[in-house]
């Protein structure tokens, strides 16, 4: 656009890559684990940066081994088959991330395929993490069938937007012209506290 820009706001997507990562180490809790990092569009720079975040943080622990990353694009048979061939290549993975809730369905599909979509209490159980707060990977979390749904806050977002606006027509200009806001991690044990006005995909 070419205009000058007052204020931009936008999620810290880093940051929701080093929340999934975080997510699985706290799990593991010391033991050795696979994981398998499906890989997004490059050119998509949130993806590019959930990603970044996420390898960041799990390279920190030596008992935490990224065993595949395949390109996925954001393509249901891709994200499919490369959970397929990874499992098949690496049969023990623990954990599964996807940087966006777009690569759950077909994450979901292979592993009912490979009889892999187990309870909780199993102790094969694989753990999925994804990114941004739609309905499915909410309801995905609440019934077992995935495990974290690193969100990001629009609501939150958009009421910060009319607050900066009002404020610049009232000649008071915003602390920062560029703002990243932190996400949010819903898991099991998380969403009870989570207000459901700030799940999007519940709105």
């Amino acid at each position: 656009i070419n205009a000058e820009v007052d204020y931009t706001i936008a999620t810290d997507n880093y940051a929701a890559g080093v929340c999934a990562a975080e997510y699985f180490v706290e799990v593991a809790d010391g033991e050795e684990c696979e994981v398998l990092l499906l890989t997004g569009t490059p050119s998509n720079t949130a993806i590019r940066d959930r990603q970044a975040g996420f390898k960041d943080t799990i390279l920190e622990y030596s008992n935490m081994k990224i065993v595949a990353e395949p390109f996925v694009e954001v393509s249901n048979e891709l994200v499919y088959n490369a959970v397929i061939d990874g499992f098949r290549a690496n049969p023990n993975i623990r954990f599964i991330y996807g940087a966006g809730d777009a690569f759950l369905p077909a994450i979901q599909s292979a592993l009912i395929e490979l009889e892999m979509q187990l309870p909780i209490d199993d102790p094969k159980h694989v753990y999925i993490s994804t990114c941004d707060g739609e309905k499915n990977a909410l309801e995905s979390v609440d019934n077992g069938t995935s495990d974290q749904c690193v969100c990001q806050l629009f609501t939150d977002l958009a009421i910060k937007c009319v607050d900066v606006a009002y404020d610049l027509c009232n000649g008071i200009e915003p602390e920062t012209a560029v703002e990243e806001y932190p996400v949010i991690s819903y898991t099991r044990e998380t969403k009870d506290t989570i207000p459901e006005e700030q799940l999007w995909g519940l709105r």
